[in-house]
């Protein structure tokens, strides 16, 4: 496993996941959709 890839990826990809949607889960998570 690369260094570049670590659990918080990880965490943001479940939270996408969960929410339905990249739009969803950062506003979810406070961030802005880049």
């Amino acid at each position: 496993m690369s260094q570049s890839f670590n659990y918080r990826h990880l965490f943001y990809f479940w939270v996408v996941a969960k929410e339905g949607g990249i739009a969803r889960a950062a506003e979810r998570l406070d961030m802005a959709v880049q």
